[in-house]
């Protein structure tokens, strides 16, 4: 009896060892096409704050698009935002056109040109016809052409108190 208990022993125990390397190959062609997955999913990265990508312009209303919008400059950096030309084909056009050129101006830049914008929509003859003319007579300057026009605007209007 014992004579046979040794052999089943290690037949059992061949047979185990056997299927482990069954598996084994199993698991290897089953971790495979999890690894390619792995590898063709994009990998996240952890960016520090001065690495992140510039924010996109911070609006306070979306309202009607004949308005100006309220926004506020999202570089940290001087930037080259007031360069930049406005299209004011269309109220949409100078939203999304003030909108780019936040997003690559500084709050303080910005706020010059929103300020140049606001003068020239109340003290100017294209801001009285509402606007839309006023957006036309925008069309094609740069925001600092835009801080320049109010600005001598300004000079014109004082000159003409004196």
């Amino acid at each position: 009896m014992k004579k046979l208990i040794v052999p089943i022993a290690a037949t059992f125990f061949l047979v185990g060892c056997g299927s482990d390397d069954q598996d084994e190959a199993a698991n290897e062609v089953e971790t495979a096409p999890a690894a390619e997955q792995t590898e063709q999913q994009p990998r996240r990265e952890v960016r520090r704050r001065s690495e992140q990508e510039p924010q996109e312009p911070t609006r306070t209303t979306d309202a009607d698009p004949r308005r100006l919008p309220h926004l506020q400059g999202a570089a940290e950096v001087d930037g080259h935002g007031l360069t930049m030309i406005v299209d004011g084909s269309s109220p949409e056009a100078f939203q999304q056109s003030l909108e780019l050129i936040a997003s690559d101006s500084t709050d303080e830049q910005y706020q010059q040109l929103d300020s140049a914008i606001r003068d020239l929509q109340m003290n100017s003859p294209e801001g009285w016809g509402g606007a839309e003319a006023l957006f036309r007579s925008l069309d094609g300057m740069t925001g600092e052409e835009i801080i320049e026009r109010a600005a001598e605007r300004r000079r014109q209007s004082r000159s003409r108190q004196r």
